[in-house]
């Protein structure tokens, strides 16, 4: 690898979200959280079932259950995303 000279200007840590262009609409955070946890691990019937239990704490059973099915929809979708080149 070349030698290349020490950057000067800081590092700027992009939110995954904000690869959208702007696009921050209610849909779009939705599936990036969604993704979010299929990549932790959250994808088996039992670690599902736990997230749910505490998501539905947190913030009801209301968003609990939109999360398991945006979850579903992605886990459908996985092949366009989970090689880490989100869309």
């Amino acid at each position: 690898m070349a030698d290349r000279p020490a950057r000067t200007e800081p590092v700027r840590l992009v939110n995954l979200c904000s690869r959208q262009q702007g696009r921050q609409d209610a849909q779009h955070r939705s599936a990036c959280e969604a993704r979010h946890w299929i990549r932790e691990g959250y994808y088996t019937g039992d670690r599902v079932n736990e997230l749910m239990t505490r998501i539905a704490q947190r913030r009801g059973a209301a968003a609990a259950t939109a999360l398991r099915e945006e979850m579903r929809r992605q886990w459908a979708r996985r092949a366009e995303w989970l090689d880490g080149a989100d869309q």
